[in-house]
């Protein structure tokens, strides 16, 4: 899905390092809270993804990306956020994401 939504596209480079092979990266880390879910991740080159983990790149570049993905990745740094708070304030809580929370409700006809 990022993928197609990044037009099988380098995010940062744009194709200047003609790597033949695309990479998804995580803008926010799962270690630090950070979720799989598409806004949370961009399409890289392998040149600029090893170069952004070894930080030759500053991961405020990402930041900085125009167009509609940085609206997401803003979207997802605030969620991040939240969830990491929560999981603060209640240590027993469960987090779970979009397509589990749907299946529960149908099990307990929440709908």
């Amino acid at each position: 899905m990022v993928l197609e939504r990044d037009q099988h596209k380098y995010q940062l480079c744009g194709g200047k390092h003609k790597d033949e092979k695309l990479e998804v990266h995580h803008i926010i880390f799962r270690k630090n809270g950070g979720s799989d879910e598409h806004t949370n991740l961009v399409t890289l080159c392998h040149t600029c993804h090893h170069a952004l983990h070894h930080g030759q790149i500053s991961r405020k570049k990402l930041e900085t990306m125009e167009g509609s993905t940085k609206e997401q990745l803003k979207h997802a740094r605030q969620m991040n956020t939240i969830i990491s708070q929560l999981k603060c304030s209640y240590p027993n809580a469960t987090v779970t994401y979009d397509h589990i929370t749907k299946e529960n409700c149908f099990a307990q006809s929440l709908k």
